[in-house]
């Protein structure tokens, strides 16, 4: 315990310090007073979550800041059904806030995301696993994730807080590997 209010007081004050904090100042305060509270484990909560309750693939994951409360907006993308669900959780409480479906239309039916989405569906990958993969080898809280497609290769982009700054992370659906990133 002492360990993770250690951690506490070193991350806010990094992440509140980091480059671009003029703009992030109210997600750096955010992340920092979640995981002083002991909640690094609350992305990684709610996606499971959405896991078990919802069928598709998980495409989209933010941590936001709405009018002073905290949130977790999560995306779920179901081919087989044609929807698309748009989720907010408090980040305090894990409580389901809001939930609405819409239907795949022209906007996703770029047939790259398509072809990750069933990429995904057919591998058994998840943005669980991805963020797993990337934690295993830097560990931070995750602020956001993304399926993505970039260069021929689908992926999610995985962004956590850590005690150096906000770090970027690739992570290949095909190979389940990290992909190197080079960084100033």
């Amino acid at each position: 315990m002492k360990h993770n209010l250690l951690a506490a007081c070193l991350l806010g004050p990094a992440l509140l310090l980091s480059a671009g904090a003029s703009a992030d100042m109210n997600e750096s305060a955010a992340v920092a007073e979640l995981i002083e509270q002991h909640q690094q484990q609350g992305p990684k909560q709610i996606l499971e979550q959405v896991s078990e309750q919802y069928a598709g693939v998980i495409t989209d994951f933010e941590l936001d800041d709405d009018e002073g409360q905290l949130i977790y907006k999560v995306e779920v993308i179901n081919l087989n059904d044609n929807i698309k669900h748009n989720l907010v959780f408090d980040a305090h409480t894990k409580a389901q806030i809001s939930a609405k479906q819409v239907a795949i239309t022209g906007w996703f039916n770029d047939n790259n995301n398509i072809k990750a989405v069933e990429q995904i569906q057919a591998n058994g990958f998840s943005m669980i696993k991805a963020l797993e993969v990337v934690q295993a080898q830097h560990p931070g809280f995750l602020v956001e994730a993304e399926l993505d497609h970039k260069k021929g290769i689908n992926l999610f982009e995985i962004e956590l807080a850590t005690p150096s700054g906000k770090q970027n992370w690739l992570v290949d659906i095909s190979t389940q590997d990290l992909i190197p990133v080079y960084r100033k």
